[in-house]
């Protein structure tokens, strides 16, 4: 319930993604440079081949099972805190 994949890009662009082989519903976090949440994908279709963004720039993105994003309070616009190592 409480592990994701985090994807770290290597520059901000409105990065996209799909869920061909993935066989759950995932909400989509996409949070900039700064930490700041700058869009939401909640509750995206298993094996879908659409292509799901929010239309602004990030540089990570956070997948947690559908229906964390709301669970947890968590919404476009918020703070993050991203720790790695």
């Amino acid at each position: 319930d409480d592990e994701g994949m985090l994807f770290v890009m290597d520059d901000d662009a409105d990065h996209s993604f799909w869920m061909k082989n993935t066989h759950i519903p995932l909400d989509m976090l996409f949070i900039d440079a700064g930490g700041k949440v700058v869009g939401m994908v909640e509750g995206a279709e298993p094996l879908s081949t659409r292509s799901r963004a929010c239309g602004t720039p990030s540089r990570y993105v956070l997948e947690v099972g559908g229906g964390w994003a709301r669970k947890h309070g968590v919404f476009a616009g918020q703070a993050a805190t991203i720790r790695l190592f």
